[in-house]
Order: C-alpha cells, then structure tokens, then sequence
C-alpha cells in the first residue's frame, strides 16, 4: 500500500505557496507592510533626531565647561607670570613685606577662586633644593606649607624640572598638599612658573638649569577650584581624572561608577592632561520633544491602518466587479452564440418563405394577392438581411472579424450595380452614382456588395425624402475611395463616438417604417477592416452626412 504522507505534504505545500502568492499580490497587503516599514523608518529617523539633539545640546555644555576651565585657568597662568615679573623685578630685594604687599594686591581671595596662593621657592645651594619661602596670604594652612622641599617630591619635582627646561609654567599631577592639615584630606595641584638669573629665558637647556633661581608658584585644592566651574544640566562633571599616573588619577570627583551614559573629553593646560568624565543628568528637551518619536509612531499607524481599510475595501469592491463582469460577459456570450444559432436555423426557414412567395407573385393572382405576396417578399429579405447581420456580428465576436474571399475584380462596377438594385427596390428615393480612374483590385465582391448595401440603407432610412443620396468611388493611386453621402439631420457628436459599435442607432427620419438592430455600420466596419481599409464619418447641418471607406488595391 503507497504511503500516501508525502502527497499529502506536497499538496499542503503547494497550497501554502499558492496563498503566499496571493497573498504577496493582494494590494491590501502590500500597503500595510509598506506603511509598516515607512512607519518604522519614521519612528527610527525621529528617534536619531532626538538623540543627536541630546549629543548636540550635550556638546555644547561641555564645551561651554571646558571654555570656562580654560577662562580661569589662563587668568592664573597670567596671575603666576605677573608674579614672575615682579620677583625678577626686586631682585635681592625681594622681601616678605614687599611680596605680601604685592599678593595683596593681587585680591586672589576674592577674584581668584580655588587658589590656595601664590608663593615664592629659592633655589637653594647647588643641588635640587628648592624650599617655600614666601607664600601669601599668611593664613594657617599655608604657613604649614613654610620651608617645604617641594623638589624632593616625585610628582612636584617632574612639574618643575619641566618648567625648568621649557621655561613655561608646568603643571603637576595629583598630589595632597601641605595645607591640607585638616583629617579629611582633599587632592589639589600646583602650577610653576620658572625664574631665571638676570631675567627672561635662554635659549638652551643647559643654559636654563644654569640659571635657575626659583620658582614662583601656586597652589591649587581641587575641590575650591572646580566648586560652580561646571554646569549642573544637561550634563554635569562626573570625575577629572590626571592622565599617566597611577590609581586612575582621580583628581577630583566620584571614583565609583555611574549607571548614566558618561561622556569623555581631554583638556591639556600647562603641559598636564586631564581627562574629564561627564555624565548626563537629563535629556535637555521639552517633553513636546521627547513624546516626539511617540506621536509619529502613532500618526504613522493610524495613516498605515486607515490607508489598509481603503485598499482593502477597493480590492474587495475590485474582486466583485470582475466577478459581475466575468458573470456579465459569460451571459453576453451565451446570447451572442444563442442568436447566432437561432439566426441560423431561421435562414432557412426563411428562404422557404421567400421562395414560395416568388413563386406565388409569378402565378396569376388578383391584384389583393399579389399585394400581399410582395408584402411577404419585402418581409422576408428584410428578416433574411436582419438574419444576415446577426451572423456576421456572431462571426465577427467569435471568430475575430469577418472573413473575406478576395478575387481580382472592378469595385466601380460591384459598387455599380449594388446600387441599380437598391435604386430597383426604392423607386421613390434618387441614388446618383459617380465613379472616376481604375478601380481594379482584389476584394471579396459579395461582401464589398453589403458594404455598399449598409450604408445605402443607412443613407435611405436616416437621411432627408427630397434630397438625393450621392454615391462616388474615386481611384487615386494604389488607394480607393468610396463615398456614400445624404442630407437630412447631422448625427449628434454623442452617437459619433459610438457609431461603429454593435447595437448603435440613431433616430430614423419621420416617417420611416424601416426597422434595422443596429448592427450594419459595425459590420461595415468589419469588412472595412478585413480588407485592410479604414472608415469615417462626417456629420454636419451645413454639410449632411458623408460615410467616406479607402481601401487598398490589395
């Protein structure tokens, strides 16, 4: 017995397949996840906006902060070189009293922030010893400070061997000061600015250690010159730390970490760099701002779920009219083929009748007989040529367009004797004909025929009793030109842009009892067509009514 497991599987497939392709072609579901992912990009680009404007405000704080670092700093590094000019300026004479009188000056206290004070450090004997002597103002911690070696430490000794060889100030790394004489203790640090003999720097190394006198200098406790420097909002300092030293360099701030999002810039002054650790506080924006990302989320999905509902309904409506057109063109179809059978089946029926009744008009009947025979004749061609139309429209629907039999042959003399047999049967209208040049070719003669036949009748029912119909074949090269005109009404410009489709009529002059089904300008046209011709109609009151065919030789 066959497993039947894997056909099963492989129908389920493809089924599932066949719904993913449609369901892929379902124009609803395309504008939902367009609107889907444009809402996404939506949201994602907002949300990018708001956060480089976060980034930006954030810059802009910590450059604000780190302007001012620099603002105050490069205010001490002139404090420090003043004082420099003036010990250079004293000379030997440098005393305590003049030096205070000179800090006092100064007014460091109260327009120099964070500044412990500015001292002066001799060189003393010819080795590294360089102990404070002066240091202003005179308050408890900075006398602890008084005759401190500040060479025979590491981190003070690098600053100033460095402001000693470049002859620039020089800032040292963290250090704990000798001010600090209180139990909490507090990191700090310390500018220097070098003097040398005879003033100004010279211009080699060598030369400037030689001429070393001292150091003019000033200390600084971290906590008092960092204390309102920096900006509370949108960031705030976390931490400053000095970079190259060990233990982190923590020279100011928390040592533990945040759980904020931490910024990182570096700042160098004096040839000492920091790194400083910025954390942000809050976003800087408005609430406006920051519900912003969240309102284009929502408008996008509102705008995705209501264009969704309108495409949906638009396919629904789509899929229903082409089930109303399938179902209307299925019954158009089966009457057309139903009138093509029933057209069919009554030629013969008919043809019956009409030879009887020849045979009848032939036999010697009174004069009311043979009224009534003829009545029957003229019945019976217009049922056989309503028959006829019936079938070449269901040939022309069906089959593609009329089918023609072309043989050598004269359209002039077709279209001639068409016309004598319309004139025949309509003794009381005037038909005149005219013709010009060669008109040999190849046609199918019996459709050529009911052409010239159609617009004729169409000319006799539609156009004016008194005025005559003009028919005029004119050969012109390797063209023929068929002309049928009669004066009457003008066709209204609505029916002009109809007039060749099946089941078009206009109305039919006053009086007339000719009855038709609309179908001889259509089919017409169709033999037109077959032929490789065209047809075209021209209608106005001052001019009449002209139906004009050209037609190819061959």
């Amino acid at each position: 017995m066959i497993d039947p497991s894997p056909a099963r599987a492989y129908r389920s497939a493809s089924g599932l397949r066949r719904a993913w392709r449609r369901l892929l072609l379902d124009r609803a579901v395309v504008v939902l996840v367009s609107g889907l992912v444009l809402t996404a990009i939506a949201t994602f680009v907002s949300t990018r906006v708001l956060q480089e404007r976060e980034m930006a405000r954030a810059e802009l704080a910590m450059d604000q902060d780190l302007s001012r670092l620099d603002s105050r700093l490069s205010a001490y590094l002139a404090l420090l070189r003043a004082t420099r000019a003036f010990i250079e300026a004293e000379g030997p004479s440098l005393d305590a009293d003049g030096f205070s009188t000179f800090v006092q000056g100064l007014r460091i206290n109260q327009d120099y922030p964070g500044i412990q004070g500015i001292g002066w450090s001799p060189k003393l004997g010819p080795g590294d010893r360089f102990e404070i002597r002066l240091l202003e103002p005179l308050d408890e911690r900075n006398r602890a400070a008084l005759g401190f070696d500040m060479h025979s430490e590491a981190t003070r000794a690098a600053a100033m061997d460095r402001a000693r060889d470049t002859g620039e100030p020089a800032m040292s790394g963290g250090v704990v000061l000798r001010q600090e004489i209180l139990p909490e203790k507090s990191r700090g640090f310390l500018i220097y600015v070098p003097v040398y003999a005879g003033g100004g720097v010279p211009p080699t190394v060598p030369e400037r250690r030689a001429q070393l006198s001292g150091f003019a200098y000033a200390p600084f406790r971290a906590v008092d010159f960092f204390s309102g420097l920096f900006s509370d909002t949108p960031i705030a300092l976390h931490s400053i730390h000095v970079t190259g030293q060990p233990d982190d360099g923590l020279l100011w701030g928390h040592a533990e970490a945040t759980t904020r999002p931490v910024f990182e810039r570096f700042a160098e002054h004096a040839g000492q760099r920091w790194l400083l650790r910025f954390e942000r506080i809050e976003s800087g924006l408005s609430m406006l701002e920051r519900i912003r990302p969240f309102v284009v989320l929502v408008v996008c999905l509102v705008i995705t779920a209501l264009l969704f509902t309108l495409a949906r309904v638009q396919v629904s409506e789509r899929r229903r009219a082409e089930r109303r057109n399938a179902e209307l063109g299925q019954q158009v179809q089966f009457a057309e083929l139903l009138i093509g059978i029933v057209s069919h089946d009554l030629r013969n029926p008919l043809n019956v009748i009409k030879l009887n009744a020849t045979l009848l008009e032939n036999a010697s009947l009174s004069e009311e007989f043979g009224r009534c025979v003829r009545r029957i004749q003229a019945s019976g061609d217009m049922s056989l040529r309503m028959v006829r139309d019936l079938l070449d429209f269901t040939q022309a629907r069906f089959s593609g367009g009329i089918p023609v039999l072309r043989t050598p042959g004269d359209l002039i003399q077709i279209v001639h004797q068409t016309v004598d047999e319309i004139q025949l049967a309509h003794r009381d209208r005037q038909i005149v004909f005219s013709a010009r040049g060669d008109a040999s070719g190849t046609w199918d003669p019996d459709r050529m025929a009911q052409l010239v036949s159609n617009l004729l009748n169409n000319a006799l029912v539609y156009g004016a009793t008194d005025a005559p119909i003009t028919v005029a074949v004119h050969a012109e090269g390797q063209r023929i030109r068929l002309r049928v005109h009669n004066e009457g009404e003008p066709i209204s410009p609505q029916l002009q842009a109809a007039l060749f489709q099946p089941m078009q009529q206009g109305p039919s002059r006053k009086g007339s009892s000719a009855r038709n089904i609309g179908l001889g300008l259509y089919i017409v046209q169709q033999i037109v067509q077959a032929h490789g011709g065209t047809v075209e109609c021209l209608s106005s009151a001052a001019e009449g009514t002209a139906f004009t065919v050209t037609l190819p030789r061959a």
